[in-house]
């Protein structure tokens, strides 16, 4: 999907060298054959930047002294099948820098217990961002965007955001009090919508 849509042969040794150090072999890249678009592999791109932008994956944001770089992914809340306790496993799967990706990791946490917490947006993205932290260092690849260049509600200067946010809750319709009829303030036949801010679709 983010490889303009081809499929590539996997391999695991990457090359081959003599005792003193000299190549012998390096293995090359085989495409096995074109699964989608690449038109479509851009939209993908765009739909998980937007992810770790705008919706669930923002503690997966991957900031530094040294820069920004652009990530994108998906997460992912499942609960498991047994039925007498409420386990989860939280998931995220991304890429760095998501418009031409170096590096690509998968964050799986069987049955978090962090304060109460299993989403995949709370426990999972905060690992993968300090995952790709040290690839990125340790792989030297370069920020997408320096320090200047990082608005101040990105760097984690938040305060614009949460007015942002606290004016959005304030210009919500009050909620219906436990003992009242949901739709007593509202239209005949309109039905209250519950606030699924921040919920993910487990």
């Amino acid at each position: 999907i983010l490889n303009e849509g081809r499929l590539m042969k996997p391999y695991i040794v990457a090359e081959r060298r003599a005792a003193d150090g000299a190549l012998l072999w390096k293995a090359q890249p085989e495409v096995v054959r074109q699964i989608v678009r690449p038109s479509t592999s851009a939209i993908m791109k765009e739909f998980m930047e937007d992810v770790v932008t705008n919706g669930t994956g923002k503690k997966a944001s991957i900031i530094s002294n040294g820069g920004r770089w652009r990530a994108g992914g998906k997460t992912g809340t499942t609960r498991k099948s047994d039925q007498k306790h409420r386990e989860y496993i939280a998931s995220f799967i991304g890429a760095i820098p998501i418009n031409d990706p170096e590096i690509t990791i998968f964050v799986a946490i069987d049955s978090p217990r962090s304060d109460g917490l299993y989403y995949a947006s709370d426990v999972a993205c905060p690992l993968f961002a300090e995952v790709a932290k040290a690839a990125l260092s340790q792989l030297a690849i370069p920020p997408s965007f320096p320090p200047e260049a990082i608005p101040a509600e990105v760097a984690g200067q938040a305060p614009a955001r949460k007015a942002k946010e606290a004016q959005a809750k304030s210009a919500r319709p009050a909620q219906a009090a436990s003992g009242d009829s949901p739709g007593a303030a509202l239209p005949p036949g309109a039905i209250l919508m519950p606030d699924l801010a921040g919920l993910t679709m487990a």
